[in-house]
């Protein structure tokens, strides 16, 4: 149960992004100009063992203003739990989101995230050796529509415990329920259904970790009454070669059971799993920071517009640099399903850069853009988006100096 501490360090956080982009429309050759805003209010309870926050960051969006306005308002909010004991870490966290929103890949990154955080925009040249940056840059398909009603939700609760000084535990339960609502899941069919890992990691040496995590899901899309149940095990290597250089490699299998629709046949299939990814930092001076990282994954993946689990092999290839208050990345990410051949074979590139300066402690100031390519299958009960979608965009994000009670 999520607990308001009585004696609490009280933090108030606010903020405001505001982006001015110019995209292409989703059928034709026109182009569109989109302003957002996007308010941001934080309230952190901390004690010394545990730490409650709370987030608030609706989405205005007034789309291709200067031909046919549309307006579109976004609600997204969270509320997360973490308390530490010595060994012991739990956590507990609700976030969700519902209204309506751009769904384009061109679309400018969102201000905030589902945790209340600015957005990754590139590997981390502070950080080398996490792989969260490499996340930002996965293309997601389109559908035919500028603005989708949608909704999501999902419940988490995890655990992390050392066992000893060389094997630490992990596990993650969770709960999601994601798509279009009304209308739009003609376009973003829902989904609901549970996911959960377990995760044990043994310190082999102090530049050697082997992690092995078995887990799963069962992920339900109601309008097409399909189903997919999948298991995973893989076996995770992660070496570090310096402080500022990492690699990973892991292999494994997944079993999947699918119906993908009505009166559809029963698939049982047994896929392939695995990961390799390489992340490399350099330190020129005490101001600058160079960093390069590349990965792969194959895996069991949800499509949220077939609204169907299939195998997809993806790429990711990204580069940074940091020099004071100047922050540039750029890179690329393809994603392919298999096999190659099939008729309902999906295939996504794109690419993206993106700077941005600190023009004080409170204000940040970025430009970008990106291009996406999509391939569908041509029996899909809707026209799509023209294959190729591109966006530039400028923002300004406010931050106010943080207050505490």
């Amino acid at each position: 149960m999520l607990l308001v501490p009585m004696l609490a360090v009280v933090t108030l956080s606010l903020s405001d992004a505001s982006t001015t982009q110019l995209r292409t429309v989703p059928q034709g050759n026109a182009t569109a100009v989109d302003v957002h805003t996007v308010p941001m209010s934080r309230l952190n309870f901390r004690l010394r063992r545990s730490e409650l926050t709370l987030f608030y960051a609706p989405d205005f969006a007034w789309l291709d203003i200067t031909r046919d306005v549309d307006f579109a308002l976004m609600h997204r909010a969270g509320i997360s739990e973490t308390w530490t004991r010595r060994r012991l870490r739990l956590s507990a966290s609700v976030l969700g989101a519902i209204g309506h929103e751009s769904y384009l890949t061109g679309a400018a990154p969102p201000a905030t995230t589902a945790s209340g955080a600015p957005p990754a925009t590139g590997l981390d040249p502070a950080r080398p050796g996490e792989a969260q940056g490499m996340q930002a840059m996965n293309a997601a398909y389109f559908p035919a529509r500028s603005v989708l009603k949608t909704t999501y939700l999902r419940e988490t609760l995890s655990l992390g415990y050392r066992l000893t000084a060389r094997w630490n535990l992990a596990a993650v339960l969770a709960y999601e329920v994601a798509g279009g609502l009304g209308g739009s899941e003609r376009y973003l069919p829902l989904r609901r259904g549970p996911t959960g890992s377990l995760s044990v990691t043994y310190a082999m040496t102090r530049r050697d970790d082997l992690t092995s995590t078995v887990s799963g899901f069962l992920t339900d899309v109601p309008k097409r009454d399909g189903r997919f149940v999948g298991a995973t095990a893989l076996e995770t290597w992660q070496h570090r070669f310096a402080p500022l250089t990492s690699s990973s490699l892991g292999a494994g299998g997944t079993y999947l059971w699918s119906r993908p629709q009505s009166g559809a046949a029963e698939q049982k299939s047994l896929l392939g799993t695995g990961l390799a990814s390489f992340l490399h930092g350099v330190q020129v001076d005490d101001r600058t920071m160079l960093s390069f990282g590349v990965s792969s994954t194959l895996a069991a993946t949800y499509n949220p517009i077939l609204g169907a689990v299939g195998q997809q092999l993806s790429e990711t290839a990204i580069v940074g640099f940091r020099r004071d208050r100047t922050t540039l990345s750029a890179g690329a990410q393809s994603s392919q399903s298999l096999p190659f051949g099939a008729a309902n074979a999906t295939r996504t590139v794109g690419a993206s850069a993106m700077g941005s300066y600190q023009l004080a402690d409170p204000v940040l100031f970025s430009v970008g853009g990106n291009w996406s390519h999509q391939v569908l299958p041509d029996n899909l009960p809707f026209a799509l988006a023209a294959a190729d979608q591109w966006q530039v965009y400028a923002s300004v994000r406010l931050a106010a100096p943080p207050i505490t009670f």
